[in-house]
């Protein structure tokens, strides 16, 4: 269990803090809200709340493959891979980040019933969940850091004359 274990402490230190980078989406995430979100700093650039609903889509192709869905990414990538932030607006910011946590909540809840046999197992052909678990964790960390970066670009927006 040792890999799995570090897998879920990655998760977890991601989502809640604690970690090595001192950044997690709960502390990038905490002072956004409907007026802010759904801001993009400029065409072409996605809005947090665009970053979080692709974070969240892709966790939940994790959570689909691993309760047997194996051909939720190909049936939903393009459609939902990015939502508009019209689309995302009208959720709103509040739904996206009860979505986010429930996301966690499922991840952490289906790995802490698996064991480190089950990261050897293939979803395809030729990718195990090792290589599924430890891409979601790195796609994580990715867009923590791209979210940071809109947050900044719209922070020096705001202090420009």
């Amino acid at each position: 269990m040792e890999r799995l274990y570090n897998y879920i402490h990655q998760i977890q230190q991601l989502y809640a803090g604690d970690n090595w980078l001192d950044e997690s989406f709960i502390k990038k995430l905490k002072n956004e809200n409907n007026d802010t979100a759904f801001v993009q700093p400029i065409p072409g650039v996605h809005s947090v709340a665009e970053i979080v609903w692709h974070v969240i889509y892709w966790r939940n192709t994790l959570i689909k493959n691993m309760e047997g869905d194996l051909g939720y990414r190909d049936r939903t990538v393009d459609e939902l891979n990015f939502l508009s932030n019209k689309t995302l607006q009208e959720k709103g910011w509040d739904d996206l980040i009860s979505q986010l946590e429930a996301s966690q909540q499922k991840l952490i809840g289906l790995l802490d019933k698996q064991t480190d046999d089950f990261l050897d197992t293939f979803y395809r052909e030729n990718d195990t969940y090792d290589y599924l678990v430890s891409g979601i964790i790195q796609h994580d960390s990715y867009h923590l850091g791209q979210i940071g970066l809109v947050q900044k670009m719209l922070l020096v927006q705001q202090s420009q004359p």
